[in-house]
């Protein structure tokens, strides 16, 4: 199984940081992630802003974010991704996490708890993402979220935290495969 190799079992409290453009598939991954603890570690959770009670509603048979909720909605997923290292479980947040600043305070929060902490970003067509998002992204904000999740860098003392890992799955063929670095 491919969560297996990248290390998510184990003793340590962890924190798991999806990234990817809507429609990616970082929901399934993190399922699949809850799913691999079966029977292994204490309850793991996920946590979203998309979970967020009315950040999106249905008009017209079309889905619409409230964008006057975002900042509630990730304030929330913030907060209940401290509840979870609170209780040491491991915590997988299911977010687009486009840009390092995104990032950021998720690390700091692994940082705080000594959670091991590991960015897994999800690389996938953006034609293909945007035809399976079911967010309702308009065609100028998911270019516009391109861009920012292509510029994504991690800071470059990250790559000094021994317990920091990046690790990207690449969809190839139908399914996300395990990018082995140089």
């Amino acid at each position: 199984m491919l969560f297996r190799m990248l290390s998510w079992r184990g003793a340590r409290m962890k924190l798991t940081i999806l990234r990817g453009l809507p429609g990616s598939g970082k929901s399934k991954v993190a399922c699949d992630i809850l799913a691999s603890y079966a029977g292994v570690h204490h309850n793991p959770i996920a946590v979203s802003a998309d979970s967020y009670p009315g950040l999106y509603s249905e008009i017209g048979g079309r889905v619409r974010i409230n964008p006057s909720m975002l900042d509630k909605a990730h304030g929330s997923c913030f907060a209940n991704a401290i509840w979870g290292l609170e209780r040491g479980v491991h915590v997988v947040v299911d977010n687009t996490n486009l840009s390092t600043e995104e990032v950021i305070p998720y690390v700091s929060l692994a940082q705080a708890f000594r959670a091991k902490c590991e960015v897994v970003t999800l690389i996938c067509p953006p034609s293909l993402a945007y035809e399976r998002q079911t967010h309702g992204v308009p065609e100028g904000a998911f270019d516009r979220m391109v861009k920012r999740f292509e510029s994504y860098k991690p800071l470059p003392h990250w790559a000094h935290l021994d317990w920091l890992s990046h690790h990207e799955l690449c969809w190839i063929a139908g399914e996300y495969r395990l990018v082995e670095k140089d």
